[in-house]
């Protein structure tokens, strides 16, 4: 992702680290320590049947449809907000904040197909996002409230946000 993100200045991580101080000590297991929500293509929990059916069997045309879907909601949610990308490094154990270059650039890290799972602070909301490769994508948040304007953007874009 070299040229996608970029560093950012000793203040800005500092605040970061102050805003988020419960994921420098979970190891990326973000939700021991905030809460989560899912936003996804489904509009339930899915069951062993329909993962096979609906995750490992999707056609071409279906999985172009549900991609559209996704870059609908990037769009939206990296134009809502300044984010920052969250790299946890193993070694040394540390976690790391940078800024993307450029909205352009993110969509193209964000793209669908690709699935790298990327992580997203967004400190005014107070709200860490989280890309998965199968049509579910979490929200972590402390405050329920904070995370109401992503909500609003997954439903415009035609997503769903399932019970946590």
């Amino acid at each position: 992702m070299g040229g996608t993100f970029r560093s950012i200045n000793r203040k800005t991580t500092l605040s970061l680290f102050k805003q988020f101080p419960k994921i420098t000590k979970c190891d990326g297991d973000f939700d021991l320590v905030m809460n989560a929500a899912r936003i996804t293509i489904f509009d339930h929990y899915l069951n062993v049947e329909e993962v096979v059916n609906l995750l490992d069997n999707v056609d071409s045309i279906e999985r172009y449809r549900r991609d559209e879907i996704w870059r609908t909601f990037n769009k939206l949610l990296v134009t809502s907000s300044p984010c920052y990308y969250v790299k946890w490094v193993k070694s040394p154990q540390r976690l790391l904040f940078k800024e993307p270059s450029s909205i352009d650039k993110l969509l193209v890290a964000m793209e669908p197909s690709d699935n790298r799972g990327l992580l997203l602070a967004f400190p005014e909301l107070g709200v860490l996002y989280q890309q998965y490769w199968d049509d579910t994508h979490l929200l972590y948040f402390l405050n329920k409230d904070a995370i109401q304007p992503l909500m609003d953007i997954a439903r415009k874009s035609g997503l769903n946000v399932l019970p946590w």
